[in-house]
């Protein structure tokens, strides 16, 4: 499975990594490309997560199945929903690692980490509703905005999101959020 996310997305995030040091003249930032592609793989264990249920209907599973020794889809599941929060935490690593003021390349690999988040978030409580809202997105669009150039408070929001907390999102209360 990590082997297919890899071709799928983790070869996006190196390409992505070369793209952004080259553009922001930083050569430093390639010693990251294992982050980059963490990030990448992180991404795409979310969407397998997000569409276990309706892909195993049609037929198509991305999920492991039990080999042997009593396994269950839960376990799986679980399994791999903590394996997509490593991959994105590491994906984090990758956000901060770039400059502060390049905001928008921050908020271009960033949001796709905060929504994942809030999607294992979801799926965690119920495999069937991982879907995360438009109203969640504008509000953690607008979050991000905040705290794109804080490095701490960023942080500490990825934080609260791996952990299945989503400050500030779910009430639309940004001054629940640090920074």
């Amino acid at each position: 499975m990590r082997e297919y996310c890899y071709y799928v997305a983790g070869v996006v995030g190196v390409m992505l990594c070369t793209m952004m040091a080259q553009f922001l003249r930083l050569p430093a930032l390639l010693r990251l490309g294992d982050l980059a592609v963490e990030l990448g793989i992180g991404l795409q264990l979310v969407n397998i997560l997000k569409d276990a249920m309706k892909d195993s209907r049609q037929g198509r599973r991305y999920l492991p199945l039990s080999a042997s020794g009593g396994v269950s889809h839960g376990e799986i599941y679980r399994a791999v929903l903590t394996e997509a929060r490593a991959s994105l935490q590491k994906g984090v690593e990758f956000v901060l690692a770039l400059p502060a003021t390049a905001r928008e390349l921050r908020s271009f690999c960033g949001l796709p980490i905060a929504w994942g988040a809030m999607t294992l978030a979801r799926a965690e409580r119920d495999e069937r509703q991982a879907k995360i809202g438009r109203g969640a997105i504008r509000t953690s669009i607008e979050l991000f905005g905040k705290l794109a150039g804080d490095d701490r408070a960023l942080r500490e929001w990825f934080g609260a999101l791996l952990a299945g907390r989503e400050p500030g999102v779910e009430t639309g209360d940004l001054r629940a959020v640090p920074g």
